[in-house]
């Protein structure tokens, strides 16, 4: 292990429940989910210690991840300033330069969320209608809620304890009527899109918190990587439909350390610093699967950005005649890689 870091791996030896791995991690009870009620005495949560890279920690149970910091430190019982000040020093060193927000916020999850059962009526009928008819994929309401899909915001909002958005009361009905609500894999928003066929407004953002990050709005399929595999393979789109488009009818449902998230825009700068401060350095194979409006020089400055980051990044581009995106069946998709860097 890193020498320099002596002080801060004794101090992370010293918690509750922790212990050594060889000389790659240290276990410590995870202080978000304190290692689930069923292994209330042990440590499931590893930080990972490699030369030349952030303190990464990864929880087994809650699946959480990131960069360990000062609130990280706080929230397992260690108080030293001095430690703090190593810590935050080493990850920035670690870092080349590049400016990462850490990601760990102390939130203790009391529960899981809950996607309510989609109620059988005209309203949702009609939604279902058009996810099959969008993607070309026989969907029942059961593998819609798996996807972590609601077709009524106020039945998920009820059934998790969640107050309404003032900003968005006015609004509740006809977000009912006719959005479909894509739930983020952090749980802290829910993006929202129209299946109107000329709306005012195609997508809204839905916050669940007051203090949620931007970089916590993705969509992600729950799909799910091995955080230390040498190889994980990231999809990224712009929209939801995109994803599950590419999920089914490109990459035919695979789920073995593939990830799959929706920007929800074109801001992919965002999505790449959330998967780094999760702890997914150098191991990332990055997919970019292209809307025809964006030219591969509307990528170029976040290429050279965080091309040292990964291992590889390929922009792909749906060639059908008449077709612009990947939200489409299978058999409106051509599928070109334009460029690999």
């Amino acid at each position: 292990m890193e020498t320099s870091l002596a002080p801060v791996i004794q101090a992370l030896l010293n918690t509750e429940f922790a212990k050594p791995y060889k000389d790659e991690y240290v276990y410590v009870r995870c202080p978000l989910c304190g290692d689930s009620t069923k292994h209330h005495d042990a440590a499931h949560c590893s930080i990972w210690i490699k030369p030349g890279q952030p303190l990464i920690y990864h929880c087994w149970v809650c699946e959480e991840s990131g960069i360990v910091n000062t609130n990280f430190l706080q929230a397992l019982g260690i108080n030293d300033i001095a430690l703090f000040n190593q810590v935050g020093l080493y990850n920035n060193a670690s870092k080349r330069g590049m400016k990462l927000n850490t990601s760990f916020k102390y939130r203790p999850k009391e529960k899981d969320y809950i996607i309510p059962a989609i109620e059988d009526n005209n309203i949702n009928r009609n939604k279902l209608n058009y996810m099959r008819n969008r993607i070309g994929v026989p969907f029942t309401y059961k593998s819609i809620e798996a996807l972590r899909i609601v077709f009524k915001l106020t039945d998920y909002l009820k059934i998790n304890e969640v107050p309404w958005n003032d900003r968005y009361k006015k609004q509740m009905y006809f977000l009912d009527l006719n959005s479909i609500g894509f739930v983020s894999g952090t749980r802290d928003t829910v993006n929202l899109r129209s299946i109107e066929k000329d709306p005012k407004i195609r997508y809204i953002k839905y916050p669940l918190y007051e203090d949620g990050l931007e970089s916590e709005q993705l969509y992600m399929l729950p799909t799910g990587a091995d955080i230390f595999a040498e190889d994980v393979d990231l999809h990224i789109t712009e929209g939801p439909f995109d994803i599950l488009g590419v999920f089914f009818n490109v990459m035919n449902g695979n789920t073995n350390n593939q990830i799959y998230a929706a920007v929800g825009g074109s801001a992919y700068a965002r999505v790449f610093r959330f998967f780094l401060r999760k702890g997914f350095n150098t191991n990332l194979n990055v997919h970019i699967y292209s809307d025809r409006d964006k030219t591969l020089s509307f990528y170029r400055k976040f290429i050279e950005q965080f091309r040292p980051w990964v291992k590889s990044i390929s922009i792909y581009y749906n060639m059908e005649p008449g077709e612009k995106d990947f939200g489409v069946p299978r058999n409106r998709i051509k599928i070109e890689k334009a460029q690999e860097y």
